[in-house]
């Protein structure tokens, strides 16, 4: 049984037995294997299961067992086949789909290749038309160069021709006047404006009408005399101020009064005064003027005293610049008040002269004014003191009224303004014309200059180059006369070329408004729209727009354009501003610049260069001669042979020799002589000229010091009543010596009412001298303090809000600052003038954006409405200001939320309003701009209504805009009938308001 394994062999270890073929182990016993191993082993090895001893060679399994283990090995046995199957006919597949691409690949190939020579041969036939282009562009240049060139020069020699024939027609006239008169053929009727019609009509052509505009703007001067120029392009009625330039007026920002006091009276006088200059000074600064007043009283004095000659001089110098002279008289009237009264009235231009006699025994100057109607004479009987003085006070009031224009009553003052309407929300001065007249004079106020034909000739050159010619930029050290160069050529140009259209930008200090190049560019280009015709805009891209502005209107000006900006290099961020100077410019357009040799831009230096070079030694010789009969002295001829040779080395500007020579004036007779010529440039003149003026004051030298002190912090000057107000120990006299001494020397100036320094040098001197550094921070904030009184005192004029929102924003006074801007004062006074810019910019230094100030501002026109009993029109025109400055942030939802609280308050007033039309304008422009015909079309149609209404009182500009709004509206919607009849009613009634203007001018 089983197999042989079992039987023994011949290498059995095991010893032999009695009986052989018996086996004698003992067999294991094994437990059985579950496995398909132990399941398929051969059948000799199957036993029962459950035995206790089995042999290996019994070993069986269970038949049901086996069945499952089969049925699941076929079970898996036929689905390995299926996914064979499956996967051999995903191969099929995948080997189909690869066939198909493949076949795909290879006709897009084909395409490609095709697409490719296509694309090459388009290639080359645009490389060859290209060229053709090329080709034909640079023909078509040459053609225009050749023409340019041959047109510019038939113009030439037509202008020629022109003044040529001019000339003769004068000499002409001078002779014969009517043969002049049978010449032109007009029968007398003939001006000298024939040449230029003739030039105006070849140049412009399609717009004849022009001209004739042109030749009332433009100034032409008759006679070489008057010192002609073009203003700015406003036309000539501006530039006849430059006759004036050798002796110029009293500037109108101010409103001088000289107080002429016996000197017993003094003390009375002066304490009536400080109770009554503040109703006065309200008067002036709501029509932005300077109140000044000057008291001087009149003590006994010493008979050949060089002092008292010095304040006698003084004295007239101030009454000449005066426009009101008072004279308090007692019976201590000494000689010199009364030669100063009588001759004051004889000599000077003075307004009013006003005579207040207290006196018990008749004198020689109450006998003469008594019996003079000239003079404003106050001599009541039995009257006291303080009446007098209270009836002076209502004459000053009343003649301060009428030079302002006001129609009031003497004893009715006006209060401060309140917006009642709010008209336009614009000043008459908006881009500060005044002050860039006032630098033009400035500029021109030189009478000892020296001739420099050179400079002037290669202007001239420039001027009269043909083609395209890049900017001139004339070069010079600080004090070289840059700006009086300029300002004489264009006075010759306008007077040698009157058909020449000369525009001009002064920059003055880095705080000054005129070193923003945006506000130069939006002040040049209101002067153009003067001269063109149709819509006109505010500039608010300076390097796109105002180039191709330019060019417009040099087509319509026969002699061209010359723009000249002075101290170009002043501007805020120049070089970027004035990119657009890069760029070609256009044929009939000339522009000079003038900067520092030292701070010019590196990418102006490729312009053509026009440098001043230092005074030759014959040139310091005239300049010498001109300044002896200025300076009322005359230098010895080894004092002049010093100044010659000690100028080696030295800055060598007319400045700076100007300066010497009006120290060596004074030093002439000490023994500290030499520390003048040792002055190696300006500011060590300016230094010596200060330390001249303390030795002067030596008692008063701490006040002197705190005057120039506040000066020297203030961004743009000091009017002289602030100065005044906070050094009350500084009194006329003093101040006027002062500024007599400091101007002559060319430290001080008064621009616009503002006492300034003029030059830097001066700044710097004047902080060296006076060694400020630890004191200017306490005048700065005692100066701010004094600003903010002011301004709670309802005292807010453009002055005072430029002056503290820059002392503020500099010291980063961030609470007073956001204090400042919360006013609605400040709020509407830096709108009106144009400053949106600013006053973001300060906002912004705070942390707010434009959406956060539109609120703030309407929380606190919120909080003035609720604590107004009554409705207020004061708070709607705020209302109405908030919502135009929300619509210039390009915010309509505010602004459409402001115009409707506005109009809400005035139709609560008056229905009838003319407010009321102009909110629906507002609020009609804003739904048209947002697309809203329908709505806009009907807040328009209510705004006509309301102007029929008022129509006989009501010439505002909003119903232009009204009309011109609804005749675009129906040309949109094809209403051609109402958008003609609503054009016809705009020009209309555009007429109509010019010849309203025109009377109220003439009235």
């Amino acid at each position: 049984m089983g197999s042989g394994s079992s039987f023994p062999t011949r290498n059995d270890s095991s010893p032999p037995d009695d009986h052989p073929g018996v086996v004698k182990r003992i067999p294991i016993e094994m437990k059985p294997r579950v496995g398909l191993a132990g399941a398929l082993r051969s059948v000799g090895s199957l036993g029962r299961r459950g035995a206790g001893l089995r042999s290996t060679f019994s070993l069986e399994l269970e038949n049901g067992e086996v069945e499952r283990i089969r049925r699941e090995f076929e079970m898996y046995q036929l689905s390995r086949r299926a996914e064979m199957s499956d996967a051999s006919r995903k191969v099929n597949k995948l080997e189909n789909e690869n066939r198909r691409l493949r076949a795909e690949l290879q006709a897009l190939q084909k395409t490609c290749d095709k697409l490719r020579t296509q694309r090459d041969a388009s290639s080359e036939a645009s490389n060859q038309a290209l060229e053709r282009a090329r080709c034909f562009e640079d023909d078509r240049n040459k053609v225009q160069r050749q023409f340019k060139l041959f047109k510019e020069g038939k113009d030439r020699e037509l202008r020629h021709l022109l003044r040529s024939k001019e000339r003769a027609e004068r000499a002409l006239y001078n002779i014969n006047p009517e043969a002049l008169n049978e010449v032109r053929g007009d029968g007398g009727n003939g001006d000298s404006a024939d040449g230029l019609d003739s030039v105006g009509q070849l140049s412009l052509g399609s717009e004849p009408s022009i001209e004739s505009f042109l030749q009332e703007s433009l100034w032409r001067p008759l006679d070489p005399h008057q010192a002609g120029a073009t203003c700015g392009g406003v036309g000539g009625r501006d530039w006849q101020h430059l006759s004036l330039a050798s002796s110029p007026p009293a500037p109108d920002a101010v409103i001088r009064v000289y107080i002429a006091v016996s000197h017993d009276l003094s003390h009375d006088l002066i304490s009536f005064m400080k109770a009554r200059e503040g109703s006065l000074r309200q008067i002036c600064a709501a029509d932005e003027k300077y109140l000044t007043i000057m008291t001087f009283a009149y003590g006994p004095q010493l008979e050949g005293d060089e002092s008292a000659a010095r304040i006698s001089a003084i004295r007239r110098k101030e009454m000449e610049r005066s426009s009101i002279i008072v004279a308090v008289i007692s019976d201590e009237v000494n000689r010199c008040l009364e030669e100063d009264i009588l001759s004051s009235y004889m000599s000077s231009d003075a307004g009013a002269v006003i005579i207040v006699l207290h006196t018990t025994s008749g004198n020689n100057l109450s006998q003469v004014v008594r019996g003079d109607e000239r003079f404003t004479v106050i001599d009541d009987d039995g009257a006291s003191l303080d009446q007098k003085l209270i009836r002076l006070g209502d004459e000053m009031e009343c003649n301060i009224q009428k030079m302002l224009g006001h129609t009031l009553p003497p004893g009715g003052a006006p209060g401060h303004r309140v917006l009642d309407n709010v008209p336009d929300c614009r000043c008459p001065d908006v881009f500060e014309e005044n002050h860039q007249r006032e630098m033009l004079l400035g500029a021109l106020e030189c009478p000892w200059e020296v001739k420099r034909h050179r400079l002037l000739d290669k202007l001239d050159d420039h001027m009269s180059n043909a083609g395209h010619q890049p900017p001139l930029l004339v070069l010079g050290r600080p004090g070289s006369g840059k700006s009086h160069l300029l300002a004489r050529w264009m006075t010759e140009v306008a007077t040698r070329e009157p058909s020449c259209l000369v525009m001009y930008h002064f920059v003055g200090s880095p705080a000054d408004r005129s070193s923003c190049v945006l506000n130069m560019v939006q002040r040049l280009s209101a002067q153009i729209w003067g001269f063109l015709p149709g819509h006109h805009h505010t500039i608010t891209h300076p390097s796109e727009e105002f180039p191709r502005l330019l060019e417009k209107l040099s087509t319509m000006v026969p002699e061209g354009i010359v723009l000249v900006f002075d101290s170009a290099d002043r501007f805020i961020n120049c070089e970027d501003d004035l990119r657009w100077l890069l760029d070609p410019i256009p044929v009939k357009i000339r522009i000079i610049l003038s900067a520092d040799v030292q701070a010019c831009p590196l990418s102006w230096r490729s312009w053509l260069t026009l440098e001043i070079a230092p005074f030759s030694d014959a040139e310091v010789e005239q300049l010498i001669q001109n300044v002896h009969p200025l300076a009322d002295c005359f230098l010895p001829d080894d004092m002049e042979q010093q100044v010659i040779r000690s100028r080696q080395g030295r800055e060598n500007t007319p400045l700076y020799l100007t300066i010497l020579i009006w120290l060596l004036r004074s030093k002439s007779q000490r023994p500290d002589l030499g520390a003048c010529l040792d002055g190696s440039d300006c500011q060590g003149l300016f230094g010596l000229a200060i330390n001249d003026l303390l030795e002067q004051h030596r008692k008063e030298s701490g006040v002197v010091k705190q005057a120039l002190t506040f000066i020297s912090v203030s961004r743009s000057g000091l009017p002289e009543f602030v100065l005044f107000d906070l050094v009350p120990e500084l009194t006329s006299e003093t101040w006027s010596l002062v500024y007599d001494h400091l101007s002559q020397h060319r430290l001080l100036a008064i621009r616009c009412g503002r006492v300034i320094l003029v030059h830097q040098q001066g700044v710097a001197a004047l902080q060296s001298v006076l060694m400020l550094s630890g004191s200017m921070e306490a005048s700065r904030d005692r100066l701010i303090q004094y600003y903010l009184d002011l301004l709670k005192s309802n005292a807010c004029t453009r002055h005072l809000v430029d002056e503290l929102l820059g002392l503020l924003h500099e010291s980063n006074h961030l609470p007073r600052l956001r204090e400042c801007l919360s006013s609605v004062d400040v709020f509407v006074g830096l709108y009106s003038r144009g400053r949106t810019d600013k006053l973001l910019t300060y906002w912004q230094s705070i942390g707010l954006d434009s959406l956060s100030v539109v609120n703030e501002y309407f929380e606190i026109i919120k909080k003035l409405e609720a604590a107004t009993d009554t409705v207020s029109p004061h708070v709607a025109g705020l209302y109405e200001v908030l919502g135009k400055f929300s619509r210039v942030l390009g915010l309509p939802y505010q602004a459409l939320l402001a115009f409707q609280q506005s109009l809400d308050i005035y139709e609560s007033l008056d229905p009838d309003l003319p407010a009321v039309g102009r909110c629906f304008y507002q609020i009609g422009s804003l739904h048209a701009l947002s697309g809203r015909v329908d709505t806009a079309e009907s807040h328009f149609k209510q705004a006509l209504n309301n102007w029929e209404i008022n129509s006989a009182t009501c010439h505002d500009q909003w119903v232009l805009g009204t009309l011109e709004s609804l005749t675009s509206l129906y040309k949109q919607q094809g209403k051609n009938v109402l958008a003609n009849s609503h054009s016809k009613k705009r020009a209309a009634l555009k007429l109509q308001a010019a010849s309203h203007c025109e009377v109220k001018n003439a009235e």
